[in-house]
């Protein structure tokens, strides 16, 4: 076994020791979950150097204030994990550890003389730790208790010891263990909140790629939704002038087949049918290239591209389902932007196809660009039934329809909202019940970061 698996093994020991003392109900906020995690930690240290100091009292110097203090830190860090687990509040527990050290500090001080200088400095320890392990407010009421504790400390002075005078040799070890002491206590706490730290900091990174996963698997579940829901149409609309291009070239064999075509007829070809030919034929190569255009997965790079081509993508691949509904365009002149463009083009569509169910079979919906104070801006308004306060306020939640089930998939608002924010954009809504509905998404033209 290699250094760094015994030193993931420890780390697995030791997180699965401190997390069966954190209550479930600290577990639903994350800070109080790093707290209760730290605390139960830094109890552990606690016992270890304890019992350190304890061992040293009684070996070194005798003296049962000193033992009495020791002995009591020591018992309390063991007991402050179950106390924990049992009160389920950060406070208790935090304060019940802190108190204790706070007497300890306060008798050892008094103990023998010349020892105030190197005791009274733990006090001010104290505050950070209950702020650090509990929040602000028990900061500040350590705080306030550590600066009382020194000023009565200071104030009875060297009339107030609860033991006898000791050699210099004696003194000096004393120091020399308190300061060391004090030392390993600040450092094993930093320590602890540091590994806590990095743990959370791991955790977090990891959810992030969860939830960009997330995330792009609902834009790839949407944009298969939308094309399902067009599927139809399309296939619709390739049939129209693939059924007009064979039934042209099926004439022109035939007519080749029959001899040598007259001046009449070949102009006719030249000037009427090949010319609509090729129109149907670029038709339906502008329908395929727009559906692998909006259908290809994976994650493109940002690139400098022209918006308003994305758009008019967009519309001519909601032209099949139309109907007699109308869909009129406005786009301004644009410079180019930087992004994704077959996300944009997601964008667009969603706003399009959710526009077109507001407005029912003879609505009108509008769809405009315009370049405004360095930002590029998408427009899309409709006609239609408009949205209430209360739909509004849920529109861009992931899963919200008003559509009746198997009719909508509610992520659509919900994915524009995630491309917008992803390029460095705003999307605005405005709607009215009976009026209609306008989003409006601004981007600036430098992408996203």
């Amino acid at each position: 076994m290699t250094t760094v698996d015994r030193w993931s093994q420890l780390q697995g020991w030791y997180a699965s020791a401190t997390d069966r003392f954190v209550p479930t109900v600290l577990r639903a906020n994350a800070d109080d979950a790093r707290r209760a995690h730290v605390l139960v930690g830094f109890s552990f240290v606690c016992v270890v150097l304890g019992a350190t100091f304890t061992v040293l009292s009684v070996v070194n110097f005798p003296v049962p204030t000193f033992l009495l203090a020791a002995g009591g830190a020591t018992f309390v860090s063991v007991l402050t994990p179950w106390i924990l687990l049992r009160t389920a509040s950060l406070q208790i527990a935090t304060t019940l550890l802190l108190a204790v050290f706070a007497i300890g500090i306060f008798f050892s001080a008094s103990a023998a003389q010349g020892q105030q200088a190197l005791t009274l400095p733990w006090l001010a320890v104290l505050p950070l730790l209950g702020a650090s392990l509990a929040g602000a407010r028990t900061g500040i009421a350590w705080l306030v208790l550590s600066v009382l504790l020194a000023e009565l400390h200071l104030a009875l002075g060297e009339g107030w010891r609860l033991a006898p005078a000791v050699d210099d040799a004696t003194a000096a070890r004393a120091s020399a263990w308190n300061l060391a002491l004090l030392i390993s206590f600040v450092g094993s706490f930093a320590l602890v909140s540091e590994s806590r730290r990095r743990t959370m900091m791991s955790a977090l990174a990891q959810a992030e790629a969860e939830l960009h996963s997330a995330r792009e698997r609902a834009m790839v579940q949407d944009r298969l939704a939308s094309l399902g829901r067009m599927a139809a149409g399309v296939a619709h609309e390739i049939n129209n002038p693939m059924t007009f291009v064979s039934s042209n070239v099926t004439l022109l064999r035939e007519d080749l087949q029959a001899g040598p075509l007259d001046d009449a007829v070949r102009r006719e070809y030249a000037e009427d049918i090949l010319p609509a030919t090729e129109e149907g034929i670029r038709r339906v190569i502008d329908i395929t290239v727009d559906l692998r255009r909006f259908a290809r997965g994976g994650t493109a790079p940002t690139v400098a591209f022209d918006l308003n081509q994305e758009l008019r993508a967009a519309v001519r691949m909601c032209e099949p389902t139309l109907g007699s509904r109308r869909v009129t365009t406005n786009l301004g002149a644009l410079p180019a932007m930087r992004g994704r463009p077959r996300e944009l083009a997601q964008v667009a569509m969603n706003l399009l196809v959710n526009a077109l169910h507001a407005v029912g079979e003879t609505g009108h919906v509008r769809l405009e660009s315009e370049l405004r104070d360095g930002h590029i801006v998408l427009r899309v308004a409709d006609d239609g039934s408009g949205m209430t306060k209360e739909v509004q306020a849920r529109a861009f939640e992931p899963f919200f329809t008003t559509k009746p089930p198997g009719e909508g998939t509610g992520l659509g608002l919900a994915v524009v909202h995630g491309i917008v924010v992803a390029h460095g954009g705003t999307l605005h809504l405005e709607s009215s019940p009976g009026v209609g509905t306008t989003v409006e998404a601004s981007f600036p033209t430098t992408g996203p970061a």
